[in-house]
């Protein structure tokens, strides 16, 4: 899912500090990262999703155990491995090599979170300095806080491969909430994605128009059978929710006039 003309948009040349979710731990190398959106700054008012290496082994292992390391501290919502360049800045144009989208890479620093010290992003020490290389854009959505109306139901981007899947949540109007997911697949066995990158999925059994602003996890039970999903392609399939996962509803909905500040801990964000 391309959004082809919002590649044309020239505040896309702009140096900002530019921070992702990582998903996975394949040591065969899929990894995926998304992006954290701010809904009223333009420079971050995009949804971004794309599959991606780390160039090198070591830096790959630093990631996976600082996996393990959260898995055994007890993984909540609030403290995700993001992976951000705040002494590095680069330009969305550049870390994905807009138009083609192909061949982009950054070189960024790991995070528990958004390495939050005194109440700035990234002043707590990094885990690891990585160079990532990046093999897909699988999702490049402009978003707009005023236009699109929210979903009747729970609403997630879908992607992966094989067993190895993830989801982000659609973001529409504002105010709304950033949530990235590792999920288990039950139904059916894979899910063949064609030509696509990602599937929207919809969970019928929560409502999301009528709830939001949704403020924190709008997954409030586990079920051992999973929940129902209806996939875009007409197909139907259940879900288990995974553990590893991250919210976020400040950055993402903070003012615009917040981030122009000079001085504001957002500003470059």
């Amino acid at each position: 899912m391309i959004d082809e003309s919002a590649l044309r948009d020239p505040i896309l040349k702009e140096p900002h500090i530019h921070a992702f979710v990582i998903l996975g731990t394949n040591r065969e190398g899929r990894f995926y990262f998304s992006h954290t959106p701010m809904l009223h700054n333009p420079v971050h008012a995009y949804q971004v999703i794309f599959e991606g290496e780390f160039d090198k082994i070591e830096d790959m292992e630093k990631y996976l155990i600082k996996r393990e390391d959260l898995r055994k501290k007890g993984e909540r919502p609030d403290n995700a491995v993001i992976i951000a360049n705040p002494n590095q800045v680069q330009s969305f144009e550049k870390i994905l090599n807009i138009p083609t989208l192909t061949e982009g890479s950054f070189i960024g620093e790991g995070f528990e979170g958004l390495g939050f010290e005194n109440g700035e992003a990234f002043k707590k020490p990094s885990f690891m300095k990585a160079k990532i290389n990046i093999k897909k854009v699988l999702l490049f959505q402009k978003l707009n806080p005023h236009t699109q109306d929210y979903p009747n139901f729970l609403t997630y981007y879908l992607y992966g491969t094989n067993s190895k899947l993830y989801i982000s949540h659609v973001l529409t109007k504002a105010p709304n909430f950033e949530q990235e997911r590792e999920i288990e697949l039950l139904e059916p066995k894979n899910i063949n994605f064609g030509s696509n990158s990602v599937f929207k999925i919809e969970v019928p059994d929560i409502i999301e128009k009528n709830n939001q602003p949704i403020r924190d996890d709008p997954i409030k039970e586990e079920r051992k059978d999973g929940y129902k999903i209806n996939i875009e392609d007409g197909s139907t399939g259940r879900i288990k929710f995974g553990k590893y996962q991250w919210i976020e509803i400040n950055i993402l909905n903070t003012p615009h006039q917040q981030h122009l500040h000079p001085n504001s801990k957002w500003s470059s964000f």
